[in-house]
């Protein structure tokens, strides 16, 4: 997640979903970068940042679906 736009977070905003001010507690608005999912070791967790509202959290796993060529249907 990263609060620095441009224009390429405005071109696919399917890859690079915006997270308004205060969307589960995230103080400033946000861009998820689904293009730089991994892996994360729990150890490394070290802030609890928030919470997604079920729109947007449905909103980042199908775009995270249709990244890795997955049907999203539910």
């Amino acid at each position: 997640m990263t609060t620095q736009g441009g224009p390429w977070a405005r071109k696919n905003q399917t890859l690079y979903p915006h997270l308004p001010a205060g969307t589960g507690g995230i103080p400033q608005a946000s861009i998820a970068l689904l293009d730089q999912v991994r892996a994360l070791d729990v150890r490394r967790v070290n802030a609890y940042l928030g919470s997604l509202e079920p729109e947007i959290f449905t909103l980042i796993r199908n775009n995270l679906l249709q990244l890795f060529g997955q049907d999203h249907t539910p």
